[in-house]
């Protein structure tokens, strides 16, 4: 199989790029095909998406990364990718939401990703009060960078 160097890499940034600036690129027939290393770049790309109206498409775009990463084994990014898809369907699918924060959190902690679980665990809190004492765990485990978004919010859900 012929690879593109660089390409791919260079053509998510500019498709992240271009839909920030104009929504109508969103009408563009712009495809993600994960490649090792790239499946990152979804969250992302599923969150512009979503900014301009395109929430079927974005969840295409987590649905193929979540695929691939799963097909060659690339782990790194499965909390990020399973949050981002919460994020998603929490308006629609509140059960399906809570499912894909809960193992979004659960993947973080296997990892040690403590703030890829703190943002997984906040939105999970969020959505089920019960989730606010390990919630206030993983935040009370974090003793600098406490002006940072991620603990901002989760000091907000927990209403210190």
């Amino acid at each position: 199989m012929e690879r593109e160097h660089g390409f791919p890499l260079l053509r998510q940034r500019v498709t992240i790029t271009m839909l920030a600036i104009d929504p109508a690129a969103a009408e563009l027939p712009v495809s993600f095909e994960p490649r090792p290393s790239e499946t990152g770049f979804a969250p992302v790309l599923a969150e512009v998406l979503d900014r301009v109206g395109q929430r079927t498409r974005a969840l295409d775009v987590l649905g193929r990364a979540l695929a691939y990463a799963d097909e060659i084994g690339e782990r790194a990014w499965l909390p990020e990718l399973h949050r981002a898809r919460g994020d998603l369907v929490a308006a629609a699918d509140r059960d399906e939401a809570v499912r894909c924060y809960a193992r979004a959190r659960e993947l973080a902690r296997e990892f040690g990703a403590s703030v890829l679980e703190l943002r997984a665990a906040t939105r999970l809190a969020g959505l089920v009060p019960a989730e606010r004492d390990p919630l206030a765990r993983i935040y009370d485990g974090f003793t600098e960078g406490l002006w940072t978004q991620e603990l901002a919010a989760a000091r907000a859900v927990l209403g210190r």
